[in-house]
């Protein structure tokens, strides 16, 4: 490893808390370790910054970037750190898929309104997507409040 750099250390009641800062190449080099997959490029770039209300800039106004589709998450109904990130990552791909699921019934409604069991097959099935591909790109926890966001993204484009 060339580069980790320890940028926070905070300590909850709820658990420690340690954040990093890691170079796109050692990223990349722990990722190959895991992942048969190449790690992801995302051709945009976030401006995150805390707002006054305790929360992340991206959760208020999610990121808009033509070929990405966006979703985000919140949940703190639970002492345990570790589950609020499980729960808002989960809540913020069901907002992907949702998202999702909403393009596809717009563009297929023409093509649907015409055939009925097609259009039955269709409305039994269309929020049943593998959730593969839709990762996790950005996590805060507001410790004040106990509150735990995240933001998904799927890139549709090539």
């Amino acid at each position: 490893m060339n580069y980790i750099k320890i940028v926070d250390y905070i300590l909850t009641k709820y658990g420690d808390i340690l954040c990093i800062r890691i170079n796109y190449f050692d990223l990349y080099n722990i990722w190959l370790r895991f992942n048969k997959e190449r790690l992801p490029y995302f051709d945009f770039e976030l401006r995150d910054y805390i707002l006054p209300n305790g929360s992340p800039s991206w959760f208020v106004t999610p990121p808009n970037f033509d070929g990405y589709i966006f979703g985000v998450g919140v949940y703190k109904n639970d002492s345990r750190t570790a589950y609020l990130f499980k729960k808002s990552d989960l809540i913020a791909m069901t907002e992907v898929v949702n998202t999702i699921s909403i393009k596809i019934k717009s563009e297929l409604k023409d093509y649907l309104s015409d055939n009925f069991e097609l259009t039955s097959f269709f409305s039994n099935h269309s929020n049943k997507l593998n959730l593969g591909g839709i990762l996790i790109i950005r996590r805060y926890f507001n410790q004040k409040t106990k509150t735990a966001y995240s933001l998904a993204v799927y890139k549709y484009k090539k």
